[in-house]
């Protein structure tokens, strides 16, 4: 499976993706919402996980960029940001997932 990681923070990043890789899913990484607009249109993704948290934008206008340009792929939100209301609006915007 490949899987593109959203997510600025390094060590985080690096933890999922260590995991990941312990699994057998390949991973791409990238720092920004915008890297991660690019890498989702430009390349084939199984699987997007979006931290919310982003230095250039939050996660959630990345995924609605995303589905307005009609990506299907499953969108999964990992971020400290768990209230309500936030998940709402991460699930009305178009992710699968914001567990």
């Amino acid at each position: 499976m490949r899987v593109l990681l959203v997510e600025d923070d390094i060590d985080t990043a690096d933890f999922i993706v260590r995991g990941l890789s312990q699994s057998g899913e390949s991973t791409h990484h990238e720092t920004t919402g915008k890297g991660g607009i690019i890498s989702a249109t430009t390349a084939d993704f199984d699987v997007i996980i979006f931290d919310r948290l982003l230095p250039d934008m939050d996660g959630v206008d990345a995924i609605r960029v995303l589905r307005q340009s009609k990506l299907l792929t499953p969108i999964i939100v990992l971020t400290a940001l768990a209230e309500t209301n936030e998940r709402v609006s991460g699930l009305e915007t178009g992710a699968d997932d914001y567990p």
